[in-house]
């Protein structure tokens, strides 16, 4: 998921490569789900199931603040995993259900298609919503600096004196206050963008589940041809 790996490295519970590892799909979901659809499982309901495990996966991190530590994201993460798990396989087996085998590569083509054009136009919209609520929000941030604030005196005085500690000039002590200061407004700004944007992630999931209704799933003989078609 775009906006994750970028988020836990914004809160520092990450390094940059364990944060863009979170990205990656766990393939023995898929496989675990596989043989549920083989057990005749509905994949209409297997989807569903995993649209409100991901969906209550990006309400926790919509939760998340600047003190969450990597404990905090364990069981989140465990539910991602298995939630993607419960959507990819479901929904493309509901997909290709009602076609026959002669047309099975290209279904699974355009499925795959559509699949990456519309990755491609989520993260377009997610970026362009991002730089845009970070702007809204440094600005009201930024609104609370002010001489009658005292946790941010406080705050400026406390970068002031570790500057001068390390042997700073008072000039170069108060640009470098001011640096900070705006470092960690910055910071404050990136963390409630993610947040405003994992919940309308998870919303947009939420709208989801009942379209899911829709589809109506083949018997098992089908659902078994789809599932070899993806193997």
């Amino acid at each position: 998921m775009y906006p994750l790996s970028y988020f836990v490295s914004i809160i520092e519970v990450y390094p940059l490569l364990e944060s863009g590892i979170f990205i990656i799909t766990v393939s023995p979901d898929k496989v675990c789900v596989g043989h549920l659809l083989r057990r005749n499982c509905s994949p209409v309901f297997a989807s569903m199931a995993g649209f409100v495990l991901f969906a209550v996966f990006i309400f926790i991190m919509a939760a998340s603040n600047i003190n969450s530590s990597k404990s905090d994201f364990f069981w989140p993460l465990i539910l991602r995993g298995v939630g993607l798990g419960l959507v990819f396989i479901p929904l493309t087996t509901i997909t290709l259900s009602h076609l026959e085998v002669k047309y099975m590569p290209a279904g699974t083509a355009l499925t795959n298609m559509i699949r990456q054009i519309g990755g491609s136009v989520s993260i377009a919209i997610i970026t362009t919503f991002i730089d845009f609520r970070t702007k809204i929000h440094y600005n009201n941030l930024i609104g609370y600096i002010t001489n009658n604030n005292n946790l941010a005196i406080e705050r400026l005085k406390l970068y002031y004196n570790f500057f001068i500690s390390r042997g700073s000039t008072v000039a170069e002590a108060t640009n470098r206050s001011y640096a900070a200061m705006k470092g960690t407004i910055t910071k404050q700004a990136l963390l409630l963008t993610y947040n405003d944007a994992f919940y309308i992630i998870g919303i947009f999931f939420i709208i989801c589940i009942p379209f899911l209704l829709a589809f109506k799933s083949r018997n098992k003989q089908k659902n078994n041809v789809s599932i070899q078609g993806l193997e």
